[in-house]
């Protein structure tokens, strides 16, 4: 089978194990990466700021820069050369990651696949537009995907928004997204945690937190460094290590994003200067494995509903808890004093509790980690291609999605109490 993963946002990193990489474009290759090793012909397509293409672990990866102006702005432009590269090449599958835009493509078989939410409250202006825009370019895909019960349970309800006829075409379904088990497995890692609190001055029974990710407002990241000062200031073991940076999110304005990540360093820089908060900047997927061994728990101070939540299960396979708002996936992931602990966005008190609740009980960190360990084992990306390989067979029948994959199914397995990590 010849298959194309397009990932309509951010930028194809040319060495993806070397350099930092998006969420979504990690998915798409993680996912191509698994389908590779199965014998599939597999592309990685996506934006980038200079065209190449290489092979990657089985996997060619083709950077497309395209030529955007002012008769054809980037997304435009992007999605003509990704038309172009659909006319040029004949695929059996065309896997759109975070581009609902269908029109154009050639393939046998079009999946659409959201990694973010709609914007705006169900039954509001905002929410009705989004949803419209939406649907203009998925409906011409054969199946449209979430990451979480979640984010599929969205576009239902935006197909409700839109009438009969919208959710009659529709082919909803849900594919969680995954983590590399073997890559992340706690026995092969047990060097790292000495490894790298020697570099960050970290002692042995120092209380560990980690934030990774996009450092944006919509992740409560000040709202972190707020609980964590309160934090330090009633409990010397509690340390902080960030990594990441605000060009990670690379739709959002970059002088407002630059002048919020330095809000939050700023008032976290106290704590720098005293050795309890160390800020690495962006990564690579590489190093991350070892990083967070070296951690005790993450934490997502979301302030916005999250569609997934791949840090989480990544901490997870690592036997890390986490520490989470309870918005969107993020409450699927992390069951409250189960496998983690979850607070309401914008709770600095409640957030600085939870943190400080972890810091004093080494018998919860104990808890809660071993039910990581357990959670983690529903979400391998062999797992996700599994289930990929019976939609794709859908795709390419023209079928419609059975039992558990279709969005109608999800919503009954929910009411349900299902497990549908799995």
């Amino acid at each position: 089978m010849r298959i194309l993963h397009f990932v309509g946002i951010g930028l194809l990193p040319s060495d993806p194990d070397a350099e930092a990489v998006g969420g979504t474009e990690r998915v798409a290759l993680e996912l191509a990466r698994v389908q590779a090793a199965r014998g599939a012909e597999v592309c990685v397509a996506g934006p980038a700021e200079a065209p190449s293409q290489r092979q990657w672990r089985g996997v060619t990866v083709q950077r497309l820069a395209a030529a955007a102006g002012r008769l054809a702005p980037r997304k435009f432009a992007n999605h003509l050369a990704l038309a172009a590269l659909t006319w040029t090449r004949r695929f059996d599958v065309v896997h759109l990651h975070e581009h609902p835009h269908a029109r154009l493509v050639r393939a046998r078989a079009v999946v659409v696949q959201a990694h973010n939410d709609i914007i705006g409250d169900p039954g509001t202006q905002e929410f009705d537009g989004a949803a419209r825009r939406f649907w203009s370019g998925a409906r011409r895909g054969h199946v449209q995907l979430g990451v979480s019960e979640y984010l599929a349970g969205r576009f239902v309800r935006a197909l409700d928004s839109l009438g009969t006829s919208a959710r009659a075409q529709a082919n909803v379904g849900v594919c969680p997204n995954g983590v590399d088990l073997e890559n992340f497995r706690a026995q092969t890692r047990a060097g790292d945690r000495d490894l790298w609190r020697r570099r960050w001055g970290f002692a042995s029974d120092d209380v560990v937190f980690l934030f990774a990710g996009a450092i944006q407002e919509a992740k409560g990241v000040d709202h972190l460094a707020a609980a964590f000062t309160e934090v330090a200031a009633a409990q010397p073991q509690a340390r902080l290590v960030i990594v990441g940076s605000h060009r990670l999110w690379i739709d959002a304005d970059p002088e407002e994003s630059e002048a919020f990540e330095e809000r939050v360093l700023g008032a976290l820089q106290p704590l720098i200067d005293e050795g309890r908060v160390v800020f690495l900047g962006p990564r690579s997927h590489q190093e991350m494995p070892s990083i967070m061994a070296a951690v005790d728990a993450v934490v997502l101070p979301s302030i916005i509903p999250e569609a997934f939540g791949l840090v989480v299960v990544e901490a997870f396979a690592l036997g890390r808890p986490a520490v989470a708002t309870r918005m969107g996936a993020l409450c699927e992931l992390v069951q409250d004093h189960k496998n983690g602990l979850l607070v309401d966005p914008y709770d600095r008190p409640g957030l600085a509790a939870a943190m400080g609740a972890l810091v004093g009980d080494a018998g919860l960190r104990a808890q809660l980690s071993d039910e990581a360990l357990r959670a983690a084992k529903n979400y391998s990306w062999e797992a996700s291609v599994d289930r990929l390989e019976r939609i794709y067979g859908c795709a390419l029948a023209g079928a419609q999605l059975p039992g558990l994959f279709s969005a109608d199914g999800m919503l009954d397995a929910l009411g349900q109490g299902l497990d549908m990590g799995s």
